[in-house]
């Protein structure tokens, strides 16, 4: 059985020029405001992304 390619396209949403219009402190101010959006603390800024071991692709 081979790697199947499942990634659906995704629609971009963004009202891009909108976003143009914007000052930075008004695009920080919308973004704080998201609940699905927070921004990360300061620790995931020395975060270090860590593989799992395969044994089928770890020989």
């Amino acid at each position: 059985m081979g790697i199947v390619n499942t990634k659906e396209e995704s629609q971009d949403l963004t009202d891009w020029e909108r976003v143009k219009s914007m000052s930075d402190a008004e695009i920080e101010a919308n973004a704080l405001s998201d609940p699905d959006a927070l921004p990360f603390d300061d620790d995931w800024e020395n975060a270090e992304i860590i593989s799992a071991y395969n044994k089928l692709t770890s020989q």
